[in-house]
This record gives structure tokens, C-alpha cells and sequence, in this order.
């Protein structure tokens, strides 16, 4: 969720609030590529759950070694219908957005 904010930071050389970059980084990427963005936006959005009190103190233990342990014994389990949207497929156009944000920050330093 903070790529479209880091890209921006990269191209404009200044920080930005990470709830304006969705729109504005969208302009300088195509339909096809940026699609994806709106997906984990979406999945985010549908993501309901709760964390009884235990699991909200624990998780928000800072420290390293506990942090470990905590998210992977106290995180709430991911649902179903988002952990079959999370295939091979959607890890491969995340990874098609990365490389095309890379393409824009070369093309930059080639003109």
C-alpha cells in the first residue's frame, strides 16, 4: 500500500501523504498495470476483523524477537475468500507494477 507513495516521493524528490498518491501516481501508469492497486485497495477495504484486547496488546509489542511470535501465533487468520484471491496470478502483476514503477524511475535518468 505504500508504493504508489514511494514512487512519488522517488519522481517528485518530496514526501506525500500516502492517501493522496493512489490517485496521483495512477495518471503516469496504464489501466492494465495500476489494476492491481485498486484490487489490494479493494481487499483491504473488505478486510474486516477483531482483535480481542490480548491480541491488540501483544501485537503491538516493539520488539524484534516477540513481534515474531505474536504475529504469527495472535494475527487474526486471513479469510478465505481473500486468501484464494491471493494466487501465483495477483503476486505476478504485483510484481509486473514493481518493474513497471522501476521502468518510470530509469526512464527519468535516461532523458
Amino acid at each position: 500500500m505504500l508504493l504508489p507513495a514511494l514512487y512519488l516521493q522517488a519522481k517528485e524528490k518530496r514526501g506525500i501523504y500516502k492517501k493522496y498518491s493512489f490517485d496521483l501516481a495512477r495518471k503516469d501508469f496504464k489501466e492494465e498495470e495500476w489494476r492491481i492497486m485498486d484490487e489490494v485497495s479493494e481487499i483491504r477495504q473488505n478486510w474486516n476483523y477483531s482483535l480481542s484486547p490480548l491480541q491488540r496488546k501483544i501485537l503491538t509489542i516493539n520488539h524484534p524477537a516477540i513481534r515474531k511470535i505474536a504475529v504469527r501465533y495472535f494475527s487474526p487468520p486471513i479469510p478465505r475468500e481473500i486468501k484464494n484471491k491471493l494466487n501465483p496470478e495477483f503476486y505476478r502483476r504485483i510484481y509486473d507494477l514493481c518493474l513497471a514503477v522501476m521502468d518510470k524511475h530509469d526512464e527519468r535518468y535516461l532523458d
